[in-house]
């Protein structure tokens, strides 16, 4: 991270890559059957950008101000997971939850605001997150393979 001060504004910014790999390249082909075209290795550039200032409104009130931006990866786990949940006494009623590669990355955006004084601090805060993660419910048919016995 680094930080400088500019006409009394602190500005703090960072950049990075976040880069995952499948591991377990089984797993594709079912992901893939749920999210078509679906990869296993996947790169995300990740920044976060800060401005902050405070200044005094009087002898006994300070008011502050911060905007934040940030583009984080998604997790590991909301990109590549495959769980089956027995929902019965036969396995063969199971279901299968996946994991989606196709994810896009989300972006927050932080303003907060605060006025303090020597005996009581309040904070006011809001924040917006585009492509935020959401479970979604999705059906699609299964093939199940069964071991033949010799």
């Amino acid at each position: 991270m680094h930080k400088v001060s500019w006409q009394g504004v602190d500005i703090a910014a960072r950049a990075g890559l976040s880069v995952y790999r499948i591991g377990d390249e089984t797993i594709l082909p079912f992901i893939s059957n749920v999210h078509p075209g679906a990869e296993g290795d996947l790169a995300f550039p990740t920044f976060a950008l800060s401005l902050s200032d405070s200044k005094p409104v009087s002898d006994a009130l300070t008011l502050g101000g911060m905007f934040d931006f940030v583009s984080d990866a998604p997790e590991a786990e909301a990109l590549f997971s495959k769980v089956q949940k027995a929902s019965g006494p036969s396995s063969t009623n199971s279901a299968w939850t996946s994991g989606n590669p196709n994810l896009e990355q989300p972006l927050r955006g932080i303003l907060r605001t605060s006025l303090s004084s020597k005996v009581v601090h309040l904070e006011l805060f809001g924040s917006y997150i585009r492509n935020y993660v959401n479970l979604k419910s999705r059906v699609t048919s299964v093939r199940l393979l069964k071991n033949k016995s010799p």
